[in-house]
């Protein structure tokens, strides 16, 4: 079932592995398998409830503009490489070099940026809440506001999208179901782990 990676690898635990061969015993390939992932999911776990990286994990993946992001759901979709703790560790060291105040403010409040210069700050706030209606949400819009790389988080709280020298945030946005949709207002974003805005 190799597609449930892509289709669920972004908020459950799902790796891939090569099926054994009938000489092979059977019960121990997938006792070596679990034992691997559960080991590198003991890791990430450690990393993930560590405040300072959890927003980095919890980023939103449509719409936080980097090769970084890339690279972290392909390091986490698949926990069974040899050097899993390492190839964390480098991303959570790149992805920290990405975290910056704002020039133009006197708050010394630290931001990660992207690509195209927004800056995402998770917040404390819990004024808004990320829709679930169904249509035009689906399973898997709530799943991913709960959810990532098999770890449960607070999706309550959202991250402030916004601009250095107050640029304006109007512009077309991916929402939690891959829909184009428009954010009309100049001010920040509210934009939860999921994507929705």
């Amino acid at each position: 079932m190799p597609s449930l990676a892509e289709n669920l690898g972004d908020h459950f635990s799902v790796h891939l592995f090569e099926a054994p061969s009938n000489s092979k015993n059977v019960d121990n390939v997938i006792t070596s398998v679990l034992a691997k992932c559960l080991r590198a999911f003991r890791f990430f776990a450690k990393r993930f409830t560590d405040k300072k990286y959890q927003q980095i994990f919890r980023l939103p993946l449509r719409n936080f503009d980097a090769p970084e992001i890339v690279e972290m759901r392909k390091i986490c979709r698949d926990m069974t490489q040899r050097n899993y703790g390492r190839e964390i560790d480098a991303l959570l060291k790149d992805m920290r070099k990405r975290q910056k105040p704002k020039k133009a403010s006197a708050y010394p409040e630290v931001y990660l940026v992207d690509d195209k210069d927004k800056h995402f700050k998770l917040g404390p706030e819990r004024h808004a809440q990320a829709e679930t209606s169904m249509p035009p949400h689906n399973a898997i819009c709530v799943v991913s506001n709960n959810m990532r790389f098999g770890h449960r988080f607070d999706g309550s709280t959202h991250y402030n999208v916004s601009r250095d020298k107050n640029v304006s945030m109007k512009g077309i946005y991916e929402d939690c179901h891959g829909i184009l949709r428009e954010h009309g207002k100049n001010s920040h974003l509210n934009m939860f782990t999921s994507d929705f805005f």
